[in-house]
């Protein structure tokens, strides 16, 4: 059954089900970024824009007086999919935003300009076959998986694509994809100063990030 919510926006989504193996020791959910837990700067930044904020994770220990509700995965072994799918079944909102536990960088301009793009689409809330799933940044011939907006009906198509894959785990882009995606050019809102989509991997990413030349002209909300 689909899961219907109202109104369009209000929920973003955090995934923070990955071991970080690329850390060298260090534990991504406790991780530190100028000053403050990158956990918390993220929710700090979503708060500015959404009312309620989903944690997708095994240890909600972690996110205790952080301000999210923390969720688990329902699918097995179903990597950055099925975190979305356990954030959409969770949201009080017809679509939800989606970020990663290490992306240190917001833009609230950006989110601004993928909401208009969602309050242009035909039929939203009908359910049609053919309307998009997803609103993202247009990257090559794919598309940027986070800081995207996806329907909260969606989560019908990933349970199939679950079902459906014989073993095979499937990924966010093939099953958006499959159905459709609205893309538009995030060209004007990311620069070397305001790297949205760069994610900390690695200490180094890390480090990266931290130094002056990256994200100091972000806001600090």
């Amino acid at each position: 059954m689909t899961h219907t919510v109202s109104p369009l926006f209000g929920t973003a989504c955090v995934l923070a089900g990955g071991r970080g193996r690329r850390m060298e020791g260090r534990d991504k959910l406790l991780v530190g970024f100028r000053g403050e837990r990158l956990l918390e700067r993220i929710g700090r930044q979503l708060r500015s824009r959404f009312s309620d904020l989903v944690a997708v994770s095994s240890r909600p220990e972690v996110f205790e007086g952080l301000g999210y509700r923390v969720v688990p995965d329902s699918l097995p072994d179903g990597g950055p999919l099925a975190g979305l799918h356990a954030g959409l079944r969770a949201t009080r909102s017809e679509w939800v935003y989606l970020v990663a536990c290490d992306m240190p960088f917001f833009s609230p301009a950006w989110v601004d300009a993928l909401e208009r793009r969602i309050e242009e689409l035909p039929g939203n809330g009908d359910g049609a076959a053919d309307a998009p799933v997803a609103v993202a940044a247009a990257s090559g011939p794919y598309f940027e998986p986070f800081h995207a907006f996806y329907r909260a009906a969606f989560a019908d198509d990933i349970e199939a694509a679950f079902l459906a894959g014989g073993g095979r785990r499937p990924s966010i882009q093939s099953v958006a994809r499959s159905r459709a995606v609205e893309l538009l050019d995030g060209g004007a809102y990311v620069s070397s100063s305001s790297p949205i989509f760069a994610n900390v991997n690695t200490p180094r990413d890390l480090l990266d990030a931290e130094g002056a030349s990256i994200g100091r002209d972000v806001p600090v909300i």
